[in-house]
């Protein structure tokens, strides 16, 4: 029977903390054999071992799905972990059975009933792109509403969007979203990891895991940890891998994570943005430009992006450096249903809004365009 058996190091030096992970099994590559997947979490002092496991577990269970049998753990897992990835499993298994099965969770132990419940002071940590919905989650959940989440810090990862070597460009990104973070006193940490590098798991799948995986490390300072939703619940696609179906499967007994945001389209959040003029220069949506610590201003997301504001009013964000143009929707590239149905709400809030302008043509004849295109491709 296939088994995937997970370890992890720790080592510290001043204030920052290195996780050595290994992960062996049949078809790995050697260096993963080996313990060359790292994190590295700068500055944090208050990293506790205690909800270590639960995070790697999350980390890398579509690893354990995709090719094993039996996950074996060799450190402690809380009891709420476990259960959580138990059903977690069975949601993946049902969405794609031809890609994932359950497989057999097998920790060292199972950690004791944590003794900070209770006792740890109400507060959150979010993960922070600097992407319009983890920019709309930080100024709605800053504002202390009766109902908001305490939330007092954040966390950047390099190696997740920006690339884990490319250390120039993360210290600049880090520098354009600084302004915007101390407007609304939140803390924020940064993290490195190497993880994406070996291509263990699919990202359109994982990435919410994986994103969980290195929240848990803030357990010790945090009850809860909030993910920025990407669709909202009226336009909810499946598989992906950030959905309120699911993401709060990732939780252990000592850090509930929180999918946020799902009330509101990406239109929506922009119209909150758009009354935050330091959020407005910090945000950075782009992956596809050569300079991952700015927008291109003419990709896909950038264009789709530029289009969620000028439906709120906001005809050039200061988070782009060149002018919106009409043609650039024609420019417009769409080669997923996702990507489509994000045009589809744009064009509905327009609508809706009785919002007329000669780009909203251009948006739904190019709506109308990619549709067939997309069913074309079916068809055959």
């Amino acid at each position: 029977m296939r088994k995937l058996n997970l370890d992890a190091n720790i080592t510290k030096s001043g204030s920052d903390t290195k996780i050595s992970i290994r992960l062996i099994g049949e078809g790995l590559p050697k260096e993963v054999q080996d313990g060359e997947i790292y994190i590295l979490l700068k500055g944090y002092t208050r990293f506790n071992e205690r909800s270590l496991f639960d995070g790697l577990m999350f980390m890398f269970i579509f690893v354990a799905m995709k090719s094993f049998y039996v996950f074996e753990i060799n450190g402690s897992v809380s009891r709420k972990a476990l259960r959580n990835v138990q059903i977690f499993q069975e949601a993946w298994a049902c969405m794609l059975p031809e890609e994932y099965h359950i497989c057999e969770l097998r920790p060292l132990k199972i950690a004791a009933p944590s003794p900070l419940v209770g006792i740890k002071k109400d507060r959150s940590v979010s993960a922070f792109s600097s992407g319009l919905d983890a920019t709309f989650l930080a100024i709605r959940q800053s504002r202390s509403e009766s109902w908001s989440y305490p939330l007092r810090s954040c966390v950047m990862v390099q190696g997740f969007d920006v690339h884990f070597d490319n250390d120039g460009d993360f210290e600049r990104l880090a520098r354009r979203v600084e302004p915007f973070l101390n407007s609304i006193k939140l803390k924020c940490y940064h993290v490195k990891t190497n993880i994406r590098k070996y291509e263990l798991q699919d990202w359109e799948h994982s990435f919410a895991a994986q994103l969980a995986g290195v929240l848990h490390l803030f357990y010790h300072s945090n009850t809860s940890a909030l993910i920025g939703s990407a669709k909202p619940y009226n336009s909810l696609i499946f598989p992906w891998g950030s959905t309120p179906a699911t993401d709060y499967l990732l939780s252990g007994d000592g850090l509930e994570i929180i999918h946020d945001g799902a009330g509101f389209s990406r239109t929506e959040k922009a119209a909150v943005v758009a009354d935050h003029q330091v959020g407005l220069k910090s945000i950075k949506v782009c992956w596809q430009g050569g300079d991952q610590a700015k927008n291109c201003g003419k990709c896909e997301k950038c264009i789709r992006t530029r289009l969620n504001f000028k439906a709120v009013g906001i005809d050039d964000v200061p988070c782009f450096d060149n002018s919106f143009e009409d043609s650039m929707i024609e420019k417009l590239d769409v080669r997923s249903y996702s990507q489509l149905n994000e045009l589809e709400t744009i064009s509905e809030y327009c609508h809706r809004r009785e919002l007329k302008a000669p780009w909203v043509d251009l948006l739904d004849e190019k709506i109308r365009q990619f549709s067939r295109i997309l069913s074309e491709k079916d068809a055959r």
